[in-house]
């Protein structure tokens, strides 16, 4: 299990990925991420299992959050 605090500045752009090895937590702290899925704001708690595709993500404003990990970390970009 990992855990940290990730900052990600506005306009930062994150591709559609997957994690092989584990699943992650995030939980909002401050800022605004647009997801497909819609927009998460501080407060907002999401879930990406093991293989399971997200993303891209866009940090709308300037944007902290609490970042878990269930499993050793891998990070691989889904350029389908």
């Amino acid at each position: 299990v990992q855990s940290a605090i990730v900052r990600f500045p506005k306009g930062f752009r994150e591709p559609r990925h997957y994690h092989t090895t584990c699943g992650h937590s995030i939980y909002i702290l401050k800022g605004r991420i647009r997801t497909p899925e819609g927009v998460l704001t501080p407060g907002t708690f999401t879930y990406a299992a093991v293989n399971e595709r997200h993303g891209p993500l866009v940090a709308e404003e300037e944007t902290e959050f609490l970042f878990y990990t269930d499993g050793p970390f891998d990070y691989f970009i889904d350029d389908k």
